[in-house]
C-alpha cells in the first residue's frame, strides 16, 4: 500500500533540483486506457515537437478530453483541483528522435506519466542538468518537476522498437 503524500509535501519535493519520481503510479486498466488511447490516434493528429532533424512528435490532448485522461491519475487529483490551469500532450520518440537541452517557457509543475519507457540501455530517457543526470523513471511511473526552472530533455531510442510515449500535464497555481 503507497502512503500518501499531501499537496503541501509533493510541490516542495517537485521543486527540488532533481524533481520526484513516483514509481508505479499507473499501472493495469489505467495504463492500458492511455497505451489503447494513443494507439487509436491516426498517424494525422501528431505534429513535428519541432522543426530540426531530430524532431518528436507531439499530439495535443484536446480539453473535452483532458478530465477523462486525468481520471487515470487519482493519486494527482488535488494537483488538479488546486491547478488554476493545466495542459497536457503526449510525447512519442522514435528512433534518432530526442527533445534537446531547454528549460519551458512557462508552468509552475509539469508531471510526465511514462506510457512505454525503453530500457535505460535502449535509449530513449529523461535527463537533468545537461546530460549529468539520467531520471530512474520506466513504464507506469511519474515524474513532477519544475520544468520552468530544471535545465531537462531527453536521449534518442536507439533502435526501432525502443519508442517511448509519454503523457505530459503542465499545470499552472494562482
Amino acid at each position: 500500500m503507497r502512503t500518501s503524500i499531501n499537496f503541501d509535501q509533493l510541490v516542495e519535493l517537485a521543486t527540488r533540483p532533481k524533481g520526484i519520481v513516483m514509481a508505479g503510479m499507473l499501472n493495469g486498466d489505467n495504463l492500458a486506457f492511455l497505451e489503447n488511447f494513443v494507439l487509436a490516434l491516426s498517424d494525422s493528429v501528431w505534429q513535428l515537437g519541432d522543426e530540426s532533424d531530430h524532431a518528436w512528435e507531439e499530439y495535443h490532448v484536446p480539453s473535452d478530453r483532458l478530465p477523462q485522461i486525468l481520471s487515470c491519475l487519482p493519486d494527482f487529483e488535488e494537483l488538479w483541483t488546486r491547478s488554476s490551469a493545466r495542459v497536457a500532450w503526449i510525447n512519442r520518440f522514435r528512433q534518432s528522435q530526442w527533445i534537446g537541452s531547454h528549460k519551458d517557457a512557462s508552468g509552475d509543475l509539469q508531471l510526465i506519466i511514462g506510457i512505454k519507457i525503453p530500457t535505460l540501455n535502449s535509449g530513449g530517457q529523461l535527463w537533468l542538468a545537461n546530460q549529468s543526470q539520467l531520471v530512474p523513471f520506466g513504464t507506469g511511473d511519474a515524474f513532477l518537476f519544475n520544468a520552468a526552472s530544471i535545465v531537462h530533455g531527453t536521449t534518442a531510442p536507439l533502435h526501432v522498437q525502443a519508442e517511448r510515449l509519454t503523457l505530459n500535464v503542465r499545470l499552472w497555481f494562482n
